[in-house]
């Protein structure tokens, strides 16, 4: 059996199987559509793909995109961090703006910020998930605590950003990390890592 997956966004597709499968989902799509193959995929929705085919390994970089956002929120120069969140940071609803933060809140992209975090942690970057959940628990009335945390992560992403998410590889290994933080707060929120 044969795995085959395609998907398309508005007027692109990507095919993922053997070669022998996408070029047949290729020529009938072709044959009804008329489309034309481009040959292997190096970009998909702001996702460089980079193929190691003697290692069997995929590798997948979003530097582009993390270099775009620093850019837009004014972070090109920024010190990079060794941490997306500082530590021992505990985000919560007492960080949300007091009544003065909340007309300077308001116009701060926090919102777009988030959700370009979270299409990093979601496509490459799995190390910031954990705290781009926590931004996003806020959403609503993020205070200004919010905000220089989200930026935070950008000044990490920052130090990180040649980082690329390998896929595959001849050789294995499984290791699993987690913080028991949950020990000293009785809260189920440890953040865990398998490689």
């Amino acid at each position: 059996m044969v795995f085959t997956a395609g998907g398309f966004w508005v007027n692109h597709f990507v095919g993922i199987s053997s070669r022998e499968e996408v070029d047949a989902l290729a020529k009938s799509l072709d044959a009804k559509y008329r489309i034309t193959g481009l040959g292997d995929a190096k970009w998909v929705l702001g996702m460089l793909i980079e193929r190691d085919r003697a290692a069997k390994a995929i590798y997948l970089s979003q530097e582009v995109l993390i270099n775009s956002i620093l850019t837009r929120v004014d972070l090109t120069d920024a010190v990079p961090l060794s941490t997306p969140l500082a530590p021992g940071a505990r985000l919560s609803a007492a960080d949300c703006p007091t009544p003065q933060e909340k007309d300077d809140m308001a116009t701060q992209p926090y919102r777009e910020l988030v959700g370009s975090i979270a299409w990093l942690a979601l496509g490459t970057r799995p190390d910031i998930a954990f705290a781009t959940s926590s931004f996003a628990r806020f959403g609503h009335n993020p205070g200004r605590v919010y905000w220089e945390a989200a930026r935070r992560v950008l000044c990490y992403l920052k130090g990180t950003r040649g980082w690329r998410l390998k896929l595959g590889g001849n050789q294995l290994q499984i290791r699993g990390y987690t913080d028991a933080d949950c020990v000293r707060t009785r809260l189920q929120l440890s953040p865990f890592t398998i490689t």
